[in-house]
């Protein structure tokens, strides 16, 4: 099975490239907007119609993973991207979109795969990349039947690839800096390990349509990086819980956490709980 990955130098996308390395029965090839000295990595920017159209006829792939993301210009990487990479697309291709929870507006939590999404006023601070990312989903379905569109919330690693939030606590508790985590806003944790398994897991099976991905437990942000800190021997009395409004905040969504029981029952793939 021939598998392109889309944007295999981000935090996600980098991780899922070595695994699916690491795979014998698959054939790899991975993009990046920037030069890289590997053979199986392409120089390729998805917004240029001849350089997505040469390594889609290049790699000739089986399944392609958009792990793509740019939060200042997600529009234009779904407005043009995305839909460059649909035009070439074989109907026989299956496209893995990997999405966010972030497109659930309200803040209710425990979303559903079918519950509605939502837009962001402009003024919003994250209005570029949900927007953005709504309207991928929505192209995706719109236009190719053969995808899996797996929603997931924030990413987290190992202490050897760390995610900018908990390398920011770090470096506030090591400078002898306060950072104050929010207590009472509640998203659904995800291993950038167990994401990549179920992504590969799903370019190998005959599963299609929307996933959320993630464990069964969710967790406010003050209790995740505490645990989190915990765990990587770095409790620190300098971080600390905050409550926070919506007079403060009125475009955050309070509680994205999403029900993932579906993916559980669907995959072999474990997600982890700290």
């Amino acid at each position: 099975m021939k598998i392109l990955i889309l944007g295999a130098t981000g935090f996600l996308g980098s991780t899922l490239y070595r695994r699916a390395l690491e795979d014998d029965s698959l054939t790899v090839v991975g993009t990046s907007r920037s030069l890289k000295n590997e053979i199986n990595l392409m120089h390729v920017d998805v917004t240029d119609k001849p350089s997505i159209v040469q390594a889609i006829k290049k790699s000739m792939p089986d399944v392609v993973i958009w792990c793509l993301m740019s939060m200042e210009a997600e529009d234009q990487l779904i407005h043009v991207g995305l839909k460059n990479v649909l035009e070439e697309l074989e109907s026989t291709t299956k496209l893995i979109f990997v999405s966010t929870d972030a497109v659930f507006v309200e803040g209710k939590g425990s979303y559903k795969e079918l519950d509605p999404t939502g837009l962001l006023p402009k003024e919003a601070r994250l209005a570029v990349y949900v927007n953005a990312k709504h309207a991928g989903e929505r192209y995706v379905m719109n236009t190719h039947p053969n995808h899996v569109i797996i929603r997931t919330g924030p990413l987290y690693g190992d202490m050897n690839k760390l995610d900018n939030r908990t390398d920011q606590i770090i470096k506030n508790i090591k400078d002898d800096k306060p950072f104050h985590a929010w207590a009472n806003v509640y998203r659904s944790f995800v291993n950038v390990d167990d994401l990549s398994n179920a992504i590969l897991e799903l370019a190998k099976n005959d599963v299609t349509g929307i996933l959320h991905a993630g464990p069964l437990k969710k967790d406010s942000y003050y209790s995740f990086y505490k645990k989190r800190l915990e765990q990587l021997g770095l409790d620190s009395p300098l971080f600390l819980p905050k409550m926070v409004s919506q007079e403060e905040s009125p475009y955050l969504s309070f509680d994205t956490s999403l029900n993932t029981e579906k993916i559980h029952q669907l995959l072999s793939t474990t997600f982890r709980i700290i």
